[in-house]
């Protein structure tokens, strides 16, 4: 992850990307205000202005598109878990990236949380053309919300798709997906 975010250059072998904006999603660890007392009108706008866009009306998109309409003057640290993960999403749209890469989006939230917040990849992905990669370890997850899983072990990666994995390393045979 951190090579595709271009953090780290690569030892041997290249990362290329078409991508010319980068949205990134961190694994969340509690609240996603890191104790500030915020509204999530403010988070979005400091990050609006550290991107230095002018206009405004990129966080009203973004918080409609991740469901969270209405909450601008809400402290983040009063959010839900799953409320929090949409505003750190909302976070990474605002400066409107082509590739969103999101680190365990499905961790410390409820069920239903998960079902909306891969909802939310999901439309970003068909409606908007991001492209949506996660790291993910809840392989329930992965395997229903996936067009395609590369799975990592002992230093190798395996290409599959959903219904591959399934079969392979769930040992599911005939999975719907």
């Amino acid at each position: 992850m951190r090579l595709a975010l271009r953090l780290l250059k690569p030892v041997r072998g290249a990362i290329e990307s078409t991508a010319s904006i980068i949205g990134y999603v961190p694994q969340r660890s509690g609240r996603a205000d890191s104790g500030f007392p915020l509204t999530v009108l403010e988070m979005l706008n400091s990050y609006r202005k550290l991107l230095k866009l002018r206009d405004k009306r990129v966080i009203e998109e973004t918080l409609s598109l991740v469901g969270m309409d209405g909450f601008e003057n809400t402290l983040v640290r009063s959010l839900s878990g799953g409320q929090s993960q949409k505003i750190l999403i909302a976070r990474a749209l605002v400066g409107e990236p082509e590739l969103l890469i999101l680190d365990e989006p499905s961790t410390g939230i409820d069920a239903g949380s998960q079902e909306d917040i891969y909802k939310i990849l999901k439309r970003l992905n068909r409606e908007k053309g991001i492209t949506v990669v996660s790291v993910e370890h809840n392989l329930a997850a992965a395997v229903s919300n996936s067009t395609e899983i590369y799975h990592l072990a002992g230093g190798h990666g395996h290409k599959c798709t959903p219904q591959q994995y399934a079969e392979e390393y769930l040992g599911h045979k005939n999975a719907e997906i």
